[in-house]
Order: C-alpha cells, then structure tokens, then sequence
C-alpha cells in the first residue's frame, strides 16, 4: 500500500484512519472478494488451456468491461469507438497468439470446454469489478483511503487462502521463503502498478486502460525485436496493426456539426443600421 503525502504528520494520520475505518470501506469488499477469486480461477482456467488459448480468450475483458461501464456508468460508446474495441481485442489476441511459445494443442475436447468456460466467468467478473471501481474511485473523496481499503481486504482474503492451502509449509519454511531482492522488486513493480491502475480508472476510464495495456504489449515485442535480435511473424504484424488502428478509432474526436454557411447581404446589413439611428446621430442601445 501506497499512502499520500497529505496524511503524514498527527493530524493527517488521524484523518488517515478516520477515512479508513469509515462504513466506505465495505464498499471495496466485493471488488476485493471478486479479484481474489478471478486470481485462483485463472490457476484453474491455464490448467486446462494451452496458454496461447487462454491469452487469447483472456482479450475478451476489454469487450466486457465496455459492456459493465454501459449499464453501471451510463457511458455511451460510438460505433466508431465499438469498432476500435473490438479490433483492439482481436488485435491483441493475435498478437498473443502469435507471440506464444506453447502452442502444444494437448488439451481434448472436453477440457477445452471446461477452460474456456472458466475464463468466460473470469472475463464477466473482471469487466464488472473494474466498472464498478471506477464508479467507486471517481465518487470517492480520497483515492489514496480507496486504494488501501481494497489492499487491505485483498491481503485478508488472500492471506485466508494462502493459511488454509498452504498453512503446514508456511509454519514449517516461513511465509517469506523464496523472497529474493528480484521478487521483492517485482512485488514494488505490482504495487506501483496498481496505484497507476487506480489513478487512470478515477481520472479516465478502464476502457482506455485496455487500450494502453495492448499498446505497451506490443511496444514491447518490438524493443524486444531490437534488444533480442527477435523477428515477428507476419501475424504478429497484422495484430500490431489492428490495435494501432483500434486506438486511432477509439481517441478520434467526434465531428462537429457545423452551422452549413448562410450569405449575407451587406445591403441589408448598412440599412437595418440607419433604420437604428435616431436623428441626433446617437445609435440606439438594443
């Protein structure tokens, strides 16, 4: 958890932990509750899918989260910005596909059905949760208290996970076995990370998180083309190309409808004038 500068100090921590502990902090329960329970589902659905399927069908949240914003937030989208949505997830899902390097095609039939199932419900709560943070983070009065509220629920049910699953290791090893300074970096990374996700959702929009996630995905493949002497296949290029076009689609502004041009008299203009004075030379107020 990340605290603002604002609640340093006797005063501040004092606010601090009024805001925390206010009847608000339910409201970040079930958010909290649906992550924890996406992160495990995710476990199952990999183990079922080939992991270019499930990065595949994984794109489809931007889609549900659109759908979530127009029922919880009463945002309207153009048919313009539903055309880059939906080019932005094919393109991203093309260009995991083509990136992936376990295209074993092991799993059968039943157990594709099974997989792509859990990642559908994985999809639905993801889209809602993410609508319904944002509704809560741009109603909220302090990002920062929001943000702790959810961490802190997340750790409690993850921390309940993690005691009942894995609790004789964890009292027999430690719970930190294994942390090393390059997890603890990654660690820093996630939580720096989800005060970014916060941020963009109470001053933009999830939607538009999706689009900077599929454009960071293959700015990426491309430094890595350079760094690691990488070609992308041509798949690879025609799903760059589509979330280039999506975002193109989603941030052009709309076009103003102007006022089609009327010619004017100049006649008309230099009579209606005259008409106006009075004969001391004065113009009359309107």
């Amino acid at each position: 958890m990340v605290v603002s500068p604002k609640f340093i100090g006797t005063s501040g921590t004092v606010d601090l932990c009024t805001k925390y502990c206010s009847r608000g902090a339910l409201t970040m329960l079930l958010p909290a509750l649906i992550y924890s329970t996406q992160n495990a589902l995710n476990y199952v659905a990999i183990s079922y899918l080939d992991v270019w399927l499930f990065q595949t069908l994984n794109q489809l949240k931007m889609v549900t989260t659109a759908l979530f914003s127009l029922l919880l937030l009463d945002r309207s989208f153009s048919r313009r910005q539903w055309l880059g949505i939906a080019c932005c997830t094919l393109g991203t899902g093309i260009v995991q596909f083509a990136e992936s390097t376990s295209k074993t095609g092991t799993a059968n039939l039943e157990n594709l059905w099974f997989g792509a199932a859990i990642v559908m419900l994985t999809c639905l709560t993801s889209g809602f949760a993410a609508a319904y943070t944002e509704k809560v983070f741009k109603a909220a009065e302090s990002l920062w208290v929001r943000n702790m509220q959810l961490a802190s629920w997340s750790m409690l049910l993850l921390g309940s996970g993690a005691y009942f699953s894995d609790r004789t290791k964890v009292m027999e090893r430690g719970f930190f076995v294994g942390w090393s300074l390059l997890v603890c970096i990654v660690v820093m990374l996630q939580a720096l990370g989800g005060v970014i996700v916060a941020t963009v959702a109470k001053y933009a929009d999830n939607v538009s998180k999706g689009f900077s996630s599929a454009a960071s995905l293959v700015c990426t493949c491309m430094i890595s083309s350079y760094l690691f002497q990488w070609r992308p296949s041509p798949a690879f290029v025609v799903g760059a190309g589509l979330v280039c076009a999506a975002i193109y689609l989603y941030a052009k502004p709309k076009p103003e409808h102007q006022q089609p041009y009327v010619p004017v008299n100049t006649k008309e203009l230099e009579v209606g004038v005259e008409a106006q004075k009075v004969p001391g030379g004065e113009e009359l107020s309107s």
